[in-house]
């Protein structure tokens, strides 16, 4: 039975898709807003009217579901962001202590240089991190009104609107 419609008058609805179309059969399409919209214009109309609003709703559902998935890889590159710099953290403080208790760091002892540049190679990484973490969350970001993205995403629909209409 058509999933629109719970009345027994309608044979079940079919959605076959081609190369070039979608195509619906005995599909009841049951609001209320669409019947009142429609009956606004000639019957001769309707066809094409239903057709724009078929390309708006799938653009608007692309349009979502591009947020969504934007917003999924956001939260996985901070995640991923936040352990590369713990990882980057272990990682040279287990090798500068592992070098400390063999020859030692002080003034004047073997590693005192090594010691400095261990200290500033972790500062440049962490800095560098940094770098990357505000890049995607605040330029690369689709939510924020000044990123390229959210600016790009916002031309691409302005265009795709006017094409429809």
């Amino acid at each position: 039975m058509n999933r629109s419609s719970n009345d027994s008058y309608y044979l079940p609805s079919s959605i076959e898709l081609t190369q070039n179309h979608v195509l619906i059969h005995r599909l009841a399409i049951p609001l209320k807003n669409a019947i009142s919209y429609l009956q606004q214009f000639p019957q001769s109309e309707y066809e094409d009217i239903c057709l724009d609003a078929f390309e708006l709703g799938f653009l608007c559902l692309q349009t979502a579901q591009t947020r969504h998935g934007n917003q999924l890889i956001k939260q996985q590159m901070e995640s991923l962001l936040v352990e590369f710099q713990r990882s980057v953290k272990v990682i040279a403080e287990s090798f500068q202590q592992e070098l400390v208790n063999q020859v030692g760091t002080d003034n004047g002892q073997l590693l005192a240089p090594l010691q400095t540049q261990i200290n500033l190679t972790s500062a440049i990484l962490n800095e560098k991190l940094n770098s990357v973490s505000t890049l995607l969350t605040q330029e690369i970001d689709p939510a924020r009104e000044t990123s390229v993205v959210h600016n790009t995403a916002t031309f691409l629909r302005r265009e795709l609107a006017q094409q429809l209409f």
